[in-house]
Formats: C-alpha cells, sequence, structure tokens
C-alpha cells in the first residue's frame, strides 16, 4: 500500500510468519494431554497489556474447556496466582517454534485478547498456519486480520467471548470453516513467499522511479 503524507511516500509491507512453521498436509495433532476435553491456546508475553489475565475466570468457571497459556513475562506470578489450583489452566512456559506449532494446531482455537493497539498480530497468523482458528478482542491488529481472511470470530463483551469460545469448544466441526479461512488468508497475504514477492516488487518500482527522475 502506498501512501503519501507530508510530501514522503510511506510503503506499508505487512509482516509475515515463518514458511518454517506452516502445517503440514495430513491429520491434526493432539495436544498429547490426558484429558479428552477441548483445548484453547493463549501465547504470548504476560504483560498487562496483552490481556491474559482477563481469559482465566472465565475458564476457572467453565471446567469442561482446557487453557494453555504459553509464554512467560513479568505477569506471570500474577497469572499462575489468578489461576490457583485450577486443573484447566496450564503454563507450558515458552516453547521451541516446532512444539509451539503443535500446540496450536491441536488448539480448538487461539485466543488473542490484547487490551492494546496491537499493529499486527503474529500470534494470529501462527495460528492461521495451522488451520486454527483465531477468537480475538475486536480491536487492532488481530481484528483487521480476521476482517480480511474471515479466521475467526472478534468479541467486544465477555458475553460475546462466551460465545466465541462455546460454540467450537462444544461442536468442533463449528472450528473447521474459519481455520480453512484463515489459512487461506495467510498464504495470500502473510506468508513468507508473498512478503518477499512484494519486498522485491516495491524495490523494483523504486528503482524505476529513480531511473525516471534521473533520466534527462
Amino acid at each position: 500500500m502506498w501512501q503519501v503524507a507530508l510530501g514522503v511516500v510511506l510503503i506499508h509491507l505487512p509482516e509475515f510468519a515463518p514458511a518454517s512453521m506452516e502445517a503440514p498436509a495430513g491429520t491434526r495433532p493432539s495436544l498429547g494431554r490426558p484429558s479428552a476435553r477441548p483445548c484453547f491456546l493463549a501465547a504470548g508475553r504476560f504483560e498487562t497489556l496483552k490481556g491474559f489475565h482477563t481469559l482465566i475466570p472465565f475458564f476457572r468457571n467453565h471446567t469442561e474447556f482446557l487453557l494453555l497459556l504459553a509464554g512467560g513475562g513479568r505477569q506471570e506470578s500474577v497469572l499462575r496466582k489468578l489461576a490457583g489450583d485450577s486443573a484447566q489452566i496450564g503454563f507450558p512456559g515458552v516453547l521451541p517454534r516446532a512444539q509451539l506449532a503443535s500446540v496450536y494446531r491441536g488448539a480448538v482455537a487461539v485466543i488473542v485478547p490484547s487490551r492494546c493497539m496491537e499493529t499486527f498480530s503474529l500470534v494470529t497468523v501462527e495460528a492461521f498456519q495451522q488451520r486454527t482458528p483465531v477468537i480475538a478482542r475486536n480491536l487492532g491488529g488481530p481484528a483487521k486480520l480476521l476482517a480480511e481472511s474471515g479466521g475467526g470470530r472478534v468479541y467486544g463483551t465477555d458475553e460475546q467471548r462466551q460465545d466465541a469460545v462455546c460454540l467450537p469448544g462444544r461442536d468442533a466441526a463449528r472450528r473447521t470453516e474459519p481455520g480453512n479461512a484463515g489459512y487461506s488468508g495467510y498464504r495470500r497475504y502473510w506468508s513468507e513467499s508473498v512478503h518477499l514477492d512484494r519486498y522485491l516488487s516495491i524495490i523494483g518500482e523504486l528503482k524505476a522511479s529513480a531511473t525516471e527522475v534521473g533520466a534527462p
């Protein structure tokens, strides 16, 4: 996207998710947990603005579901205290990329509860790579990615979040369509190859423009 502001040309080149994490063909692997309960994933830095603390009361009260909070950060002790002895909330820590990809694939959905204006959301696109839908607060980058791809649902209230979690959590078939839509969006907009093609195209356009300006 090209924009002109104050006489300066601004070029927006969307970020991408590394191809090494893309979902392999075949059956979705399980999380390898002893429970058959549907599992949801939230991943990232444990900071207040990321909103992970807003998920814990819901999952403490809905024992039919599991929540994995993958990552680490300054708010980890607060989150663990909020979770208490809840058996349905787990903290697997900071996972290697290959293991994280497997956890993405095994989740019913990835929840992105950020309370700040994210410019992008790598977690959202990484979920799309694994054909896993996303449930995100209707704010900033994650909501924009969902609007462009159809790869999940946004929420603005606790009631909307409850519906977004419970529907696919209780009926796995409801995750298939948005999961496939998210994957298609990833391949179309946010893959490594698409990013590099756009980057090289921009370089070519800038080079051509410079040549035209310098031509006698």
